[in-house]
């Protein structure tokens, strides 16, 4: 019998290809660049530094992360980064910040770049009878009580509540993606953040907004720079009759002519539409005056996809978990909330390119998921995985019976829905001053 021998077996060696960085962030990776059109060699100037393009790539690639922090959403980015760019070491939140920071043009260069890819993902739908319709709204999210930030946004909405951060965004109901949007403190008005993105806003037009955006300066702007829009009008709303509006009551043309203006400007001509739906009454004002390029059904069609913006702010907060940002400086902050927001748009755009290939509603949901999985370190999924993955990212094909039924929460608003908007005839001083003036009516 053969003594025992003493010498250990040897380790059986790890195949470590399979969990190689290349593996899970390739496909992630040339993917974004591929759809943004970025260059093909995004390598650093130097050993270890960041480039402007690498810094907001790192900063897109955390927001897509599933880490509880902002320091280990940066170690996984740049875990991922380092499959792409062979030598990249930088790895420090700090200089991170500083870099992108820095070089802030790069995620203004980036939402250039998210609304090329949109006109070309979006290309089938993207106008509806016409128009290119795009809504509009505004909403908040909550910031730590840092004192740089109590500082600069003060308390915005309910007494005793957090520093708040204000979005607007203008939104493609028909494909799901933004198309352009503005950050400012808690304080700032969607309505300036709106005339701030008029510039950017494609031909023929078609604005959707709420009974926020209801205000004569703002409205005149629009027309005048032949941008149609339908608002829903509330109770504080007040019109005058137009001639040739008797005897019609749900499609009627009125002035829009407040008396602190009558003195500098002319009344702005509109159409008042009057929907009922449930039980309620519903006014929405519209500056196309012809019914046959507009009419009261299909303004009430487009009206109602104008919901598909409350569904993105609520993607944006509770299925991305931006209710709450983390950074605690301004500018910072005010980053985070911009590669959210492009975070969530590159989700929608690549769930658009297959709704080209596959039939159905995507789901942002699921895409995020194909997302946040292709950066963990454990994932080795192939090209064509990643395909089948995306083509899987459906929505629920059930029909859905009833109306959902939201539950009683004690520390959130419940605002009354807008009332209706008053119509009076004209005074005899009001009907003398618009014969002097031609009403201003848009040229469709």
């Amino acid at each position: 019998m053969k003594p025992r021998s003493t010498k250990r077996a040897p380790r059986r060696r790890r195949n470590r290809r399979s969990y190689h960085p290349r593996w899970y962030a390739q496909n992630l990776l040339q993917a974004i660049a591929t759809l943004l059109e970025l260059p093909s060699t995004l390598g650093a100037t130097r050993p270890g530094g960041w480039t402007p393009v690498l810094a907001w790539l790192a900063g897109l690639l955390m927001v897509l992360s599933r880490r509880p922090t902002l320091t280990g959403r940066l170690h996984e980015a740049v875990v991922a980064l380092r499959a792409l760019c062979q030598g990249f070491r930088a790895a420090t939140y700090q200089g991170w910040c500083k870099a992108l920071l820095a070089h802030a043009v790069a995620l203004d260069l980036a939402d250039a770049a998210f609304r090329r890819a949109t006109l070309r993902v979006a290309q089938g739908v993207w106008r509806t009878q016409g128009w290119c319709v795009l809504a509009v709204d505004g909403s908040r999210l909550n910031l730590p009580r840092t004192r740089a930030l109590r500082r600069w946004s003060p308390v915005a909405g309910k007494a005793h509540t957090a520093p708040q951060l204000f979005v607007t965004c203008l939104y493609h109901p028909a494909s799901g993606l933004l198309w352009d949007y503005r950050v400012g403190p808690g304080t700032a008005s969607e309505r300036r953040h709106l005339r701030a993105m008029l510039a950017r806003l494609p031909e023929r037009t078609l604005l959707l907004a709420d009974a926020g955006f209801v205000g004569f300066d703002l409205l005149t702007r629009l027309t005048r720079q032949h941008i149609a829009f339908v608002v829903r009008a509330g109770a504080n709303v007040h019109l005058l009759e137009a001639p040739g509006g008797r005897g019609r009551r749900t499609d009627t043309p009125v002035w829009l002519w407040p008396p602190d203006h009558q003195t500098r400007h002319r009344p702005l001509g509109l159409r008042r539409l009057v929907l009922r739906h449930r039980g309620r009454t519903m006014t929405l004002l519209t500056n196309v005056r012809s019914p046959a390029t507009l009419s009261k059904r299909q303004a009430r069609a487009l009206y109602a996809r104008r919901w598909g913006i409350e569904v993105f702010y609520r993607q944006l907060k509770q299925t991305l978990g931006k209710r709450t940002l983390q950074s605690r400086t301004p500018e910072r902050a005010v980053a985070e909330a911009r590669l959210a927001l492009q975070g969530l748009w590159l989700c929608g755009l690549l769930l658009g390119q297959t709704r080209q290939r596959h039939a159905g509603s995507p789901a942002v949901a699921a895409g995020l998921d194909v997302l946040r999985t292709a950066l963990s370190p454990r994932s080795v999924v192939s090209a064509r995985q990643w395909r089948q993955q995306w083509g899987r990212c459906r929505a629920d094909p059930y029909p859905r019976r009833g109306p959902k039924r939201r539950g009683h929460w004690p520390d959130k608003k419940h605002d009354h829905p807008p009332g209706v908007a008053h119509v009076r005839p004209a005074t005899e001083r009001e009907r003398r001053r618009a014969q002097r003036l031609t009403p201003l009516l848009l040229q469709t």
